[in-house]
């Protein structure tokens, strides 16, 4: 967390002070500062040094006041320990005063806090939110939030929060984004679902922060309002990841919306590529009784693994098209557990009028695998068989009756 500072602010900052301190420095010191100064205004930071190192004084005012310059020009001049050095000897002699000492102490902490020194710049920031010279305290309050956000303080991280949400400001980014991080880290997730929900109105089009939300909401078990989130996000055009399609598509299939399910998976890129994705899509589509669509996606699946005919063949057997059936249970040879097969054959083939060919593979299932229900239909094809057999038999004595007579 580099925190930039003006170098133009600081110096501006520290010729008013001197300015205003004049007359409570010794003529001798004053001097020696206005011509470093003068250096210092033409970009000669490294003469304005040596000209206020240079000043001997045994005033320790004089020498706090040096002190603080020196820690100004030492930044100027790119050397932050230096700097830092002189302006916590300024702070530390206690000898400047009010709105000069609170400055000097500002310009310490934001020294300490770009230099990522973040102990030392909380106990500063903590010293000037509390001095009665304090002003601007919301900005000191969120720098104090920072610092123990980086130095993983959370609790205190909250607690500044809380501190600096009672000044009223209006909603930022910023600020709301350091109470979710230290939220999460404490797994504090109901006021984390409250602190994303202020914060995606400032980025509404920010994938991460839907994300976010709909992540918390499934961390709390409250998946529908994961799926209306998500919903939303999708709605009002958030630039969303397949990955976040599939999830989008997982929760209407979940919440029983399988045809929305299966419209938001179509438009994921891989889908009938991704044969995972293929499996998917078309057990959406059949939920949803969208029965062609459905065959078409279980053949796509097919292509790729030849057990998915089975699929298909259900979907044909559903809608009453039994040759079809028939001739997608062929293809299954040797692909699917043969005693299923021979069944679903047997089956298709009593729908179709093929009682003979419809036993014998009833009969073929049963022995392969004795079951009540292979019993079961080898018994009512053997009687349906035998009713055909004996109607047929008494027509042919009708039809010759007929023919003597």
């Amino acid at each position: 967390m580099k925190m930039s500072i003006s170098k133009t602010l600081l110096i501006l900052c520290t010729l008013l002070s001197a300015n205003l301190c004049a007359s409570e420095l010794s003529r001798y010191t004053t001097q020696k500062i206005v011509s470093a100064q003068a250096m210092a205004e033409n970009g000669k930071f490294h003469k304005a040094i040596a000209i206020l190192k240079s000043i001997s004084t045994n005033r320790p005012y004089d020498q706090a006041y040096i002190n603080r310059i020196l820690g100004v020009y030492f930044w100027q001049a790119d050397n932050s320990d230096k700097a830092i050095q002189y302006l916590s000897l300024a702070v530390n002699s206690g000898q400047l005063k009010d709105r000069n000492a609170w400055d000097t102490e500002k310009m310490l902490a934001e020294l300490l806090l770009n230099e990522q020194r973040f102990k030392k710049a909380l106990v500063h920031y903590h010293h000037l939110l509390q001095s009665k010279e304090a002003k601007d305290k919301p900005v000191l309050t969120l720098r104090i939030a920072q610092i123990n956000y980086q130095l993983e303080k959370w609790k205190s991280v909250i607690s500044s929060m809380n501190s600096y949400e009672s000044y009223g400001l209006p909603d930022a980014l910023t600020p709301l984004s350091i109470k979710l991080g230290a939220e999460l880290q404490l797994h504090q997730l109901k006021t984390a679902i409250k602190t994303v929900k202020r914060i995606i109105p400032l980025e509404s089009h920010s994938r991460n922060w839907w994300m976010q939300l709909v992540s918390l909401y499934l961390q709390t078990n409250q998946q529908k309002l994961a799926l209306s989130s998500l919903e939303l996000a999708h709605l009002n055009h958030v630039a969303l990841t397949d990955k976040d399609l599939r999830l989008l598509s997982q929760l209407y299939a979940q919440n029983g919306i399988p045809e929305k399910a299966a419209r938001i998976l179509s438009t994921v890129r891989d889908v009938t590529t991704n044969h995972k994705l293929t499996i998917q899509l078309a057990s959406y589509w059949q939920n949803a009784k969208e029965w062609q669509k459905a065959r078409r996606i279980w053949l796509i699946a097919a292509g790729k693994e030849k057990k998915y005919l089975w699929n298909v063949a259900q979907i044909d057997i559903q809608q009453n098209h039994y040759k079809k059936a028939y001739t997608t249970l062929q293809k299954l040879e040797g692909h699917y557990p043969e005693i299923k097969l021979a069944l679903a054959k047997a089956r298709v083939l009593y729908r179709l009028n093929r009682l003979n060919s419809a036993l014998k593979l009833a009969e073929k299932a049963h022995k392969l695998h004795p079951s009540t229900e292979t019993r079961s239909w080898i018994k009512y094809l053997t009687r349906l068989k035998h009713y055909q057999t004996q109607n047929n038999s008494n027509n042919k004595e009708k039809v010759t009756d007929s023919q003597n007579s």
